[in-house]
């Protein structure tokens, strides 16, 4: 008896298998972790050329917080002889903005949100310029910080960014009826196509020639951080620090946009000195100031 009761106790006992069915109501129920919809991953840049140039503009960063600086890096070369290029005369402004570049932004409904030629943000006064011989495949290079040309660009959102740069020189002048003086046709800052109106015809067919590069990019704007804000500018200041050449130019635009639009001051130099990146750094607000994206006044 033991023996069989054993035997009974010892045996496997066969379980009908489960069959799994999906709850026809679960896609009713709302989703228990809510998550916000990742931002557009950012396009290649579309690059036009006229005349025998290579190169484009470039983002160092194409999605940025508000308030970070949005550096832009110009390259070009001439792919057929040598070029001369006219380089200055056109960053005498509060944010040393080199106004040969025209700036043109919309938002995410194609909303024009600034535009450099149409509607300047920046007053320019001109400055002192010459023209620069490149030999054939060498590069002129330039970093610029777009926030005082468009300080839309400080505002969280998607942006569709189109830069634009016309190769001139001192040769660019022309004649005009009833005048013997010659008249320079060195205008700036022009977008692609035609001269804003008001300008000489002559002058126009002389523009529409001159070799030119546009690029259009996009950008994605994140609410202000101040952590984000201070880890960016500081890599920004380093790699100006870095080049060979050091771009001297190129980090004076960054620390005058963090000291006079994010910042609102910065240390003052010692005399004969300048305003160190640590000065830069340590005047970087825990907010951004009311007068943001405009130029903060005193």
């Amino acid at each position: 008896m033991l023996a069989v009761l054993g035997a009974l106790g010892c045996a496997r006992r066969e379980r009908a298998p489960l069959e799994l069915r999906p709850d026809p109501s679960a896609s009713a129920r709302p989703s228990a972790v809510t998550r916000a919809p990742s931002p557009p991953a950012p396009k290649q840049p579309d690059t036009r050329v006229r005349g025998d140039l290579a190169g484009g503009f470039s983002l160092r960063r194409a999605r940025v917080v508000a308030g970070e600086p949005v550096v832009a890096d110009l390259e070009l070369r001439s792919t057929h002889g040598p070029l001369v290029i006219f380089v200055g005369g056109d960053q005498r402004n509060a944010a040393g903005f080199p106004t040969r570049v025209g700036v043109r932004a919309t938002d995410a409904a194609g909303a024009v949100v600034c535009d450099s030629v149409g509607k300047p943000e920046l007053m320019n006064f001109g400055g002192i310029g010459s023209d620069r011989e490149l030999a054939q495949g060498e590069p002129y290079r330039e970093s610029l910080v777009l926030n005082p040309a468009c300080g839309a660009l400080g505002v969280p959102g998607d942006y569709h960014v189109t830069l634009h740069r016309r190769v001139t020189d001192l040769k660019l002048v022309t004649t005009l009826p009833g005048s013997k003086v010659p008249t320079s046709c060195d205008v700036y800052p022009v977008n692609e196509g035609a001269l804003p109106p008001g300008y000489p015809a002559a002058c126009e067919k002389l523009m529409e020639a001159r070799p030119s590069v546009t690029t259009e990019l996009t950008l994605h704007v994140e609410p202000f951080d101040a952590g984000a804000l201070r880890i960016a500018s500081e890599a920004r200041l380093r790699e100006a620090r870095a080049t060979t050449p050091r771009d001297e130019i190129g980090r004076n635009r960054l620390a005058t946009y963090l000291c006079d639009w994010v910042a609102c001051g910065c240390p003052k130099a010692a005399p004969g000195g300048e305003v160190t990146d640590a000065d830069v750094l340590s005047a970087l607000p825990k907010r951004l100031p009311a007068s943001f994206p405009k130029y903060c006044t005193p």
